[in-house]
């Protein structure tokens, strides 16, 4: 058999993937923070089907927009709001959302359970998540404001009365397993924020595939049905908490 033949037969049973022995796309994630589960797994998919490899490493939030934006160590943004391309001129947003997020306040029963909505707690102590604009803009002003790095951080202080409130995300909160006894969630959500993916200008020929790619999965429905059936592992943790699953319209047909 001539070396031509023996190379195509090969090829019919070990086909070459484009993807292999290039550099990755590296992105910001955060393997314990489950509202980052439904984005990551997102693009997963999306970069698989653009035949891309893509991978995710542990990034400190507040420093991932100027990094990406500078084109150092990281390639882009697993998600964030959208318009920060104004403010950082290197990133192309992917125009097509990886998730959706409810902003929530969750606060204790007996203290203040006559206050409904996250301005009503302006005057009082107040935990965010550092680096989550969404949460630092809808805070702005307020006069005891505490950011931390870690949800850990923001469950404890309210379980030991060091702040009075948490805004913070439906996923983030129903991961605590608060007692329900003791604590409540206002409902309904402040904010229903879309989030995007964005890449750093060098990977500009992307843009356009995963567009494509993750167009075709919110046509499949692919994202309401994973993200139901993350809230479902959630609820299931965190049984007191009603997490009602058809509540959100972002991402159905």
């Amino acid at each position: 058999m001539s070396l031509r033949a023996v190379l195509i037969a090969a090829s019919l049973f070990c086909p070459l993937s484009p993807a292999r022995g290039e550099t990755p796309i590296r992105l910001p994630g955060n393997h314990s923070l489950p509202v980052y589960q439904v984005a990551m797994d997102a693009l997963r998919e999306a970069y698989k089907r653009i035949d891309t490899q893509v991978e995710f490493i542990d990034y400190p939030r507040n420093r991932s927009l100027i990094d990406a934006n500078n084109g150092e160590h990281i390639d882009g943004e697993t998600m964030r709001i959208v318009d920060i391309e104004k403010d950082f001129p290197n990133l192309i947003r992917v125009k097509v959302p990886v998730n959706e997020v409810e902003f929530m306040v969750v606060t204790r029963k007996d203290s203040f359970h006559r206050k409904q909505h996250l301005l009503d707690f302006r005057s009082h102590r107040v935990g965010i998540l550092a680096g989550v604009l969404v949460a630092e803009k809808a805070t702005e002003g307020f006069i005891n404001l505490y950011a931390v790095a870690k949800p850990s951080q923001l469950k404890l202080m309210l379980e030991k009365h060091r702040i009075d409130a948490v805004f913070s995300t439906r996923l983030i909160i129903a991961n605590w397993q608060l007692d329900s006894q003791e604590f409540m969630i206002k409902e309904p959500p402040e904010a229903i924020v879309p989030l995007y993916h964005y890449l750093s200008n060098k990977h500009a020929h992307l843009v356009p595939k995963l567009e494509r790619a993750l167009m075709a999965m919110k046509e499949e429905n692919w994202f309401h049905e994973h993200r139901k059936k993350l809230l479902i592992r959630l609820s299931r943790r965190s049984k007191q908490y009603h997490l009602d699953q058809q509540k959100s319209q972002f991402f159905r047909h």
